[in-house]
């Protein structure tokens, strides 16, 4: 059981000493986090070609428009991502 001072109680710990296990040895996946801003669209359009071929070599992308993503997600994502743009 996990019973930190604030927060849950997590009476199933596995999940979590398995992912901070993997936090903690650096593993990660065959993952991209793209994460752009694009003002006319061109950034956009090159962000969009590059996940589609990453995506063609069966590396899963994950794309954030950086002026609406919740920042929480974003690093949810780059926890475990392999290569950053």
């Amino acid at each position: 059981m996990i019973a930190p001072s604030h927060g849950p109680i997590h009476r199933n710990p596995k999940p979590i000493l398995d992912a901070y296990r993997r936090w903690a040895y650096g593993e990660t996946k065959m993952k991209t986090t793209i994460i752009y801003v694009s003002m006319w669209g061109s950034s956009e359009k090159m962000v969009n070609q590059m996940a589609e071929t990453l995506a063609s070599e069966g590396i899963e992308v994950v794309v954030y428009n950086l002026t609406s993503a919740d920042l929480g997600d974003i690093a949810k994502d780059l926890v475990d991502s392999r290569a950053i743009v």
